[in-house]
């Protein structure tokens, strides 16, 4: 038993009043030595009891562990020498469920992450974010080791310049399909104002029908014109003069008698109806008959080819302003792929201290690029 002193003067004269309560012979001070208090035995014994359950915890943990293909560490080491072995062979599915099962059933060793850090980092596409969550978690078990610590930096820093030099690739490809895409819509813009202009030439050729009829054709298109014109005129003369009567027959029908009276307006309705019919028709057929014969006059094979030019010239000015329109689109996302590249590779280039928080989210989001 260790000697109790004085706390105040430091002499080994005391004397016990209790379990816990002493008097010092030399200065008379009363002291209480508490760790021979009742309490703080039964506190002991509690903590001594946990640690026996966590031993038997332990005890069952590795017996599941013999189960599965192994006792102990003895265990733990054949069956993850196994399954470094098939990793060493490439057949990561089969080491990755091998070490998936390490991970579950030792649970306290950085064995099973570390074995499922390294499947992931051997495929040609990566999940970073998978092996972020191993790093982290395989840094908190109790076997792990300051040189598998400092692998798993140097994996993360390899990650790094892996993913600088992809960007760097992703980068020169967006830069070089970003000057095809921007020459395509320069020469599509050249060539859209090229129809234009030529649009343009048409619309001034089928415009210039008049100026170029001959002589003759003219003078016959006006006389017709002029005749068209007196026809209808005269046509409208007497529609309104046929509208007058009616009004005439309304107000002097009954003066023939009741019956009489009527009959005249019926008829005079019916005779009206038709007269008014006849003008109408008369002055739509003069109409359609002038710009018949204007037609025939200012036709020219050349002028009517114009017409047939300008719509297939509208039509293919239509499917280039589509193209333009879809190689713009490709252009902006283009360019904001290289805005995003820039900007992840930057951020990488100034991490100084490699730390797993920051670097992961940056290695799954240049992924996006490679």
């Amino acid at each position: 038993m260790e000697e109790i002193k004085c706390p105040s003067c430091g002499s080994g004269a005391v004397r016990k009043i209790t379990d816990e309560k002493y008097e010092c012979m030399a200065c008379d001070n009363l002291f209480l030595v508490h760790n021979l208090s009742k309490e703080f035995q039964k506190t002991d014994e509690h903590i001594e009891n946990i640690h026996q359950d966590l031993k038997k915890t332990i005890e069952n943990i590795n017996l599941t562990a013999a189960v599965a293909g192994g006792s102990g560490r003895d265990g733990l080491d054949n069956r993850y020498k196994n399954a470094m072995t098939l990793l060493k062979q490439g057949n990561i599915s089969a080491a990755q469920q091998a070490f998936n099962k390490i991970k579950n059933d030792f649970i306290w060793s950085y064995k099973g992450y570390y074995g499922l850090a390294l499947c992931e980092i051997q495929k040609d596409r990566p999940e970073w974010n998978a092996v972020g969550e191993y790093i982290q978690k395989l840094n908190l078990c109790e076997d792990i080791t300051p040189d598998i610590k400092a692998e798993m930096e140097k994996v993360l820093s390899d990650g790094k310049q892996s993913a600088l030099g992809q960007l760097g690739n992703a980068l020169n490809a967006e830069n070089a399909k970003q000057a095809e895409l921007s020459n395509n819509i320069k020469q599509l813009d050249e060539m859209t104002k090229i129809q234009e202009n030529s649009l343009s030439e048409k619309k001034e050729e089928f415009s210039a029908r008049w100026e170029h009829t001959s002589a003759i054709g003219k003078a016959v298109s006006i006389i017709v014109a002029v005749v068209c014109a007196i026809i209808g005129i005269v046509s409208v003369i007497f529609l309104f003069r046929w509208i007058a009567d009616v009004r005439y027959l309304f107000s002097n029908a009954m003066s023939y008698g009741f019956f009489a009276g009527i009959g005249r307006i019926l008829l005079g309705c019916v005779r009206t109806i038709l007269r008014v019919a006849i003008s109408v028709g008369v002055v739509f057929l003069i109409i359609m008959f002038y710009f018949l014969v204007f037609g025939i006059i200012t036709a020219n094979p050349q002028k009517d080819s114009a017409q047939q030019n300008i719509d297939k010239i509208n039509g293919q000015m239509q499917v280039m302003l589509e193209r333009r329109n879809n190689l713009q689109a490709e252009l902006n996302v283009c360019q904001n792929n290289i805005q995003n590249i820039n900007r992840i590779g930057s951020n990488l280039e100034q991490l100084q201290k490699i730390n797993v928080e920051e670097i992961i989210p940056l290695l799954i989001a240049a992924g996006q690029y490679y």
